[in-house]
């Protein structure tokens, strides 16, 4: 006779309460595709079974910087006081413990005990004593990991409910962990999708639009000219008003070419393939002063003076072309978000490199947007007020980084924006990335 060893009711307790907290995970975390939802539902799912505090942390594009942190706590007083501790002491970058330390090395953590102990690993008197407030009694902080990188982290707690986190509990928490991290992670590319759907469209609307503006113009101005050649014209023309129609169209058809040649440069850009350079010899001073000239008739018009600021000619090896499309597209943003103010352009030759800022004190730019800028159709205002396709900066960039160099820069809302190129002056010819 056979006997069939049946396994203890408390594993088999274990075995569905696991099982029943990972279906009960999986449905409230694939419910939405809504990035705060979901965000929320992993805060929320693991209270009070597993834990009686749960906070997610979420890293942004750049890996350096944590997004607000999501709380969650059955008294939302609770919450508030944590919410309020992470304002006032949020997790260090580089430090060996905690939030930051389980993301770096993407290895769980548990404390049973944590205690007094814990709380006094704080630096600052007040920050361990809002700690030693919450009363809390165990921890265990699980990395969030997506395709292999680290997304985040959560952290459990237990206070009041008095209990201690044990093997089983990690567990279930890193369980939690995986499944969070796939919902977290489908959720953002959702919303980057949509994102880049709505960018698409609203690119589409104002590439017609601009497009569509110095044409109209020109459509306008040429049949006038065409009458007048021909004495059929009902009233006569002055030299002046001749020479302003010719300098409109002339000023229409140079916009044309420069939305041309953004659709053309970004369009190879998009298809992996990398802009050229003609490298020449000549000086970067020159070719500023004469971007300058062109720019002449808008800038009065908005009420701006264009100033250089050069002690001496700067001679360098790069792609005139090029960098005249870099100082025509930093002169045109700062014409746009600052008129009536100046525009200050800089040239400052170094040992081996050339630092050219371009300066206005116009809206400025919000520190949210300082690295979105540079993307494709990306902009930090509404395209309807300012216009534009929302290339220049990211063609900018390109053209940069191309030279060897680097492009960056400092604004703050409502005091202007300084954009820094800072360039190499002997570019040597460089192989396609």
């Amino acid at each position: 006779m056979k006997f069939v060893r049946k396994k203890p009711h408390f594993a088999l307790d274990l075995a569905e309460k696991r099982s029943a907290f990972i279906e009960k995970a999986c449905s409230a975390l694939t419910s939405s595709l809504d990035l705060n939802v979901t965000l929320n539902q992993a805060a929320s799912i693991g209270i009070p079974d597993l834990a009686d505090w749960c906070i997610v942390d979420l890293l942004l594009e750049d890996q350096q910087t944590l997004y607000q942190p999501v709380i969650a706590h059955s008294d939302p007083a609770h919450v508030e006081r944590v919410r309020e501790l992470r304002r006032k002491f949020p997790p260090v970058l580089g430090t060996l413990q905690g939030v930051w330390s389980v993301i770096q090395n993407q290895k769980s953590v548990i404390l049973p005990v944590a205690g007094e102990q814990w709380a006094m690993t704080a630096p600052a008197a007040e920050h361990r004593a809002i700690l030693m407030s919450l009363d809390i009694r165990s921890i265990m902080l699980v990395p969030l990991i997506a395709r292999g990188v680290a997304i985040g982290s959560l952290t459990l707690a237990t206070s009041e409910s008095g209990r201690n986190f044990n093997a089983s509990d990690l567990s279930m928490a890193e369980a939690l962990g995986r499944i969070a991290a796939l919902a977290i992670d489908n959720s953002r590319l959702y919303t980057k999708s949509q994102r880049a759907i709505q960018l698409r469209d609203e690119f589409l609307t104002v590439a017609s639009h601009e497009l569509s503006t110095p044409m109209t113009s020109l459509r306008l101005q040429l049949p006038i000219l065409n009458r007048y050649l021909t004495g059929n014209l009902p009233f006569k023309l002055s030299d002046e008003q001749l020479k302003s129609i010719i300098h409109n169209s002339d000023l229409q058809l140079a916009r044309l070419a420069q939305l041309v040649q953004e659709l053309l440069d970004i369009s190879r850009i998009n298809s992996g393939k990398p802009l050229t350079l003609d490298l020449s010899l000549f000086d970067l001073v020159d070719l500023a002063i004469e971007v300058r000239s062109r720019f002449e008739f808008e800038a009065k018009k908005q009420g701006c003076e264009i100033l250089i600021h050069a002690k001496e000619k700067v001679i360098g090896r790069w792609d005139r072309s090029r960098l005249d499309q870099v100082i025509v597209n930093l002169i045109s943003n700062a014409l746009k978000y600052a008129p009536g103010k100046p525009v200050e352009i800089s040239i400052s030759p170094q040992s081996d490199h050339v630092v050219l800022t371009v300066r206005d004190f116009g809206i400025g730019i919000a520190l949210e947007d300082q690295v979105r800028i540079f993307k494709k159709f990306e902009r930090a205002v509404s395209a309807r007020q300012y216009g534009g396709l929302g290339l220049g900066l990211a063609i900018t960039e390109s053209i940069v980084h191309l030279h060897g160099g680097r492009i960056s820069v400092e604004s703050q809302e409502g005091q202007g924006a300084l954009f820094k190129v800072d360039l190499p002056t002997n570019v040597m010819s460089r192989a396609p990335r």
